[in-house]
């Protein structure tokens, strides 16, 4: 089942809110981080992604992976605003979020009354299952990112 066909969960009357859902993790050639209709093909989204990103977007998504990756317990790390420009413009504005965040590292936009409002990984259990894949990906961002200045 692709990323994009997951579930609403949550309700409640209005201002409750609701939270997109994907379907659970399997292993992949990507450290075990890829959806089951993905297999290696989070590797692949990163190829198609990094040709694409500015520096300052790759760099921008490079921390936030390294900080989700690398203390996956702390809960701040692990919820991302997207009324941030700076992460609107690195997760929304270039592809990442849709293309590498939701369907490889299993994380769900929240919504409130129908508007995205941030980005948070699923469970404890999912950040610590996708940390040491996230943090591969923030270092080869970060190499993206230095390339490029």
């Amino acid at each position: 089942m692709p990323w994009g066909s997951g579930s609403i969960a949550g309700g409640g009357g209005p201002g409750a809110a609701q939270q997109l859902s994907s379907p659970a993790p399997a292993p992949g050639l990507f450290g075990g981080a890829c959806q089951p209709a993905f297999g290696d093909a989070c590797d692949a989204a990163l190829a198609r992604l990094l040709p694409r990103l500015s520096a300052a977007q790759a760099a921008v998504l490079s921390r936030l992976l390294a900080n989700a990756g690398g203390s996956p317990g702390e809960p701040k790390f692990r919820r991302l605003r997207l009324c941030n420009p700076k992460v609107a413009d690195a997760l929304v504005a270039s592809g990442a979020l849709a293309e590498l965040l939701l369907p490889c590292f299993a994380w769900t936009l929240q919504e409130e009354q129908g508007l995205p409002e941030a980005l948070a990984v699923q469970s404890d259990e999912a950040a610590l299952l996708h940390a040491p894949a996230m943090l591969r990906t923030a270092v080869r961002l970060q190499a993206a990112a230095d390339k490029s200045t």
